[in-house]
């Protein structure tokens, strides 16, 4: 930058033209603000200028304070005090080494720029400016050379640029962010143009990168999702719901191939520039929904097979009750139980159980409807909704049909099995008025079905429920019953047919509740049965039997023999021997003086173990005898394998003797059966004098009926023994 030393010949050669811009420059200078002077401050040369009155005199004190403003900024951004000491320097001093480069062809090149040029300065205290430079040329009268000066004018934009590099890295963090979320960012125009989209929105939607960009929004939905695009867009832009605008919706979009994906889209809009740009936030949901479904799956469904489970069953069934209440109609609700299924587990193991309980609920679900639902509870338990029956009886239709279709064989791994089903059925509105009350009623139906026999079907009935009622009473009552002493044992003689002398006699159990009175035996020892208080109840009847019939031994030269019935349970679930060992010590009965007596149902199920057992009783002295022969269902094989010393023909085939043809025949040849095994025959239920004549005549040895003794107590019947029966 050159200056001129004669600076006064210099004024006075320009004073006569100055006077005539004064006064324009007067008024310009009062327009400026103090806020105006920055972008000028910066501007050296000139201000070096102004600050020696080279442009004329600044007897105007704004004129004067804009002047010093310049100069101490131009001093400030070199960092040069005071301004002597940049005269004379050169300005590539000044030049950071990155930019001198630009100076290799001198200052001219700037000046021929004609535009502001970017360049870092550095002070002589180290501190870097970055600043914008304009060169104009300059031309000094008195120049001894026609060298023509150059003028340079600074403007310090250090902050602009920190500003904005600033705004700079912020925009490239947040366009890092934008393109490596997973989630799509679409920016929308007004018309629906798409602007922007980030590689997760070209990815969504099967588009290469950057393929998005120009496409009309519309082109990513349907005809009918796109309309609902626009039409919330329309409403925005009239001022409609801000808030809807927002909310996040899932639908199904459009790939590029045209196959389908869900997404979850959420649209927010923008205001820029006097315009609004509406920004999609797009997320794949496909697999989300599949994952949902798969959960869903697992918690509504049964997994072994595959059919609904306790929990979609109760939602089905709540959702059929609230039809049914709103729209009228009605349901039905059967529960089936497969009936001794353990034995199949048991016999041929867990594998072959679970393919039998897939093949039933095939089965089950062939003989519905297809509105209607079956589940599978686990174990052996299946549950279904019949939707829209007309009445009881057509529930209990579909019902016999399911339990017909369980009752035929299946064949499973190459083995036929069979297995049947206990079935129970309520129908809504009808006898219950909740879902509570329904579930309870078909499970009160379904056990009544199997304490039936099993492979049974019953309705819910009014009647039904007091039975169920009468039997959790009898139940809660039995459990306590032994520890109140509330039973008694009475007897019934047995009388030798030929000499009409008591040689035994039968012990029964009778049970007096304080709260229900007088118990039946038929309705107590089924109870007793299913819950297993029968194993403690007939530990009690052996000791008590004992302990009563020593009484009587001294009534009777060859003593009297008393019997015990026994519970299949007692087999399988107590130490039988343990406790007629234990019962037979204590009360000092002989063995020989105590018959056990079982049922062909006991003979039948665990022949073996119950084979070993009588093995050790008879071992022992103790006799062991066949009651109601003819009811059960056992073949005549068992009666050769089982250790038995007496049979007792049933007084079904007793009562209509001798005049019944029928009965003749069952009974001669029962007896007749007997005496080729060599077994003692005992008659129950003897009422005459006529049945007691033609069963020894048959060859029957002892009756036991009312025609000889109704029930007695212990002490009556010692009475008996000593009067003899014709005393009574």
């Amino acid at each position: 930058m050159k200056r001129e030393p004669h600076l006064e010949e210099l004024l006075r050669d320009a004073e006569t033209a100055l006077e005539a811009a004064n006064n324009a420059n007067q008024a310009l200078l009062e327009t400026l603000s103090h806020d105006l002077r920055t972008p000028l401050n910066t501007i050296i040369g000139f201000a070096d200028m102004m600050d020696q009155e080279l442009l004329g005199p600044m007897d105007n004190p704004q004129y004067r304070s804009y002047a010093e403003d310049i100069v101490k900024s131009g001093r400030n951004m070199l960092g040069m005090w005071p301004v002597d000491t940049l005269i004379g320097r050169r300005f590539d001093e000044f030049v950071h080494p990155d930019y001198i480069g630009m100076l290799d062809e001198g200052l001219e090149a700037l000046v021929n720029e004609q535009l502001r040029v970017p360049v870092k300065l550095k002070r002589p205290d180290g501190v870097e400016l970055d600043v914008e430079i304009a060169a104009l040329p300059y031309q000094d009268e008195d120049a001894k050379y026609d060298d023509t000066a150059v003028m340079l004018m600074a403007r310090d934009v250090s902050e602009r640029n920190r500003a904005i590099r600033q705004v700079a890295a912020r925009e490239e963090h947040l366009r890092k962010i934008v393109d490596t979320v997973i989630d799509g960012i679409l920016t929308i125009d007004q018309s629906g143009l798409i602007e922007t989209a980030n590689p997760a929105a070209d990815k969504i939607f099967d588009y290469s990168p950057g393929g998005l960009v120009g496409q009309n929004v519309t082109v990513l939905f349907d005809d009918e999702q796109a309309a609902r695009y626009q039409t919330l867009i329309d409403s925005f832009l009239n001022g409609g719901d801000a808030i809807a605008l927002g909310r996040r919706r899932e639908i199904e979009a459009l790939r590029r191939d045209g196959s389908r994906v869900l997404i979850e889209l959420a649209l927010s809009a923008l205001r820029v520039g006097g315009r609004h740009v509406f920004i999609g936030a797009v997320r794949d949901i496909t697999e989300r929904i599949r994952n949902e479904a798969k959960l869903r799956e697992m918690a509504t469904s049964d997994p072994l097979t595959k059919m609904p489970n306790r929990a979609l069953f109760n939602e089905r069934l709540e959702g059929a009750v609230r039809a049914v209440d709103y729209s009228g109609g009605k349901i039905g609700i059967i529960f089936i139980d497969l009936d001794n299924f353990k034995n199949v587990n048991d016999a041929l193991g867990h594998v072959t159980g679970d393919r039998l309980i897939q093949a039933a609920g095939k089965r089950l679900g062939e003989c519905v409807r297809s509105q209607d639902i079956v589940a599978h509870f686990g174990g052996d338990e299946f549950s279904i909704i019949l939707d829209g029956i007309n009445d009881d009886l057509e529930a209990r239709g579909i019902a016999e049909k399911m339990r017909a279709a369980l009752a035929a064989p299946f064949r499973v791994d190459g083995k036929e099995i069979y297995t049947s089903g206990s079935v129970g059925v309520v129908t809504y509105p009808g006898t219950a008025t909740n879902i509570s009350e329904i579930l309870k009623n078909a499970d009160t139906a379904t056990h009544h079905a199997k304490r039936l026999g099993r492979n049974n079907c019953q309705v819910y009935s009014e009647k039904l429920s007091a039975d169920v009622q009468r039997r959790m009473e009898i139940e809660n009552g039995l459990r306590r019953a032994l520890e109140n002493d509330e039973f008694t044992l009475v007897y019934q003689a047995k009388v030798d047919l030929e000499s009409r002398e008591v040689t035994g006699a039968e012990a029964l159990l009778r049970w007096e509740s304080p709260a229900l009175g007088f118990v039946s035996p038929e309705e107590f020892v089924p109870v007793a049965e299913e819950t297993g208080l029968i194993v403690p109840i007939g530990g009690w009847v052996m000791r008590t039997a004992c302990r009563e019939a020593v009484s009587w031994q001294t009534l009777s030269e060859r003593g009297i023999q008393v019997g015990v019935n026994l519970s299949a349970l007692q087999f399988v679930q107590g130490d039988l021997t343990g406790w007629t060992d234990e019962s037979l010590q204590v009360s000092g009965l002989k063995p020989e003086l105590l018959d056990l007596e079982l049922t062909e149902s006991m003979l039948v199920e665990n022949p073996e173990e119950t084979i070993d057992t009588l093995n050790e009783l008879k071992g022992r002295g103790i006799s062991i005898s066949m009651d109601d022969f003819g009811t059960g269902y056992s073949s005549l094989s068992y009666l050769t394998r089982f250790p038995l010393d007496s049979l007792k023909v049933d007084r079904a085939f007793v009562m209509n003797l001798p005049d019944d043809k029928d009965a003749v025949a069952i009974a001669s040849s029962i007896i007749s059966m007997a005496q080729n095994l060599g077994l003692h025959i005992v008659a129950e239920g003897i009422e005459t004098e006529s049945q007691v004549g033609f069963l020894h005549s048959l060859g029957a040895h002892v009756g036991q009926g009312y025609f000889f003794s109704k029930l007695v107590t212990s002490v009556k019947f010692a009475m008996l023994v000593r009067q003899g029966i014709s005393a009574f």
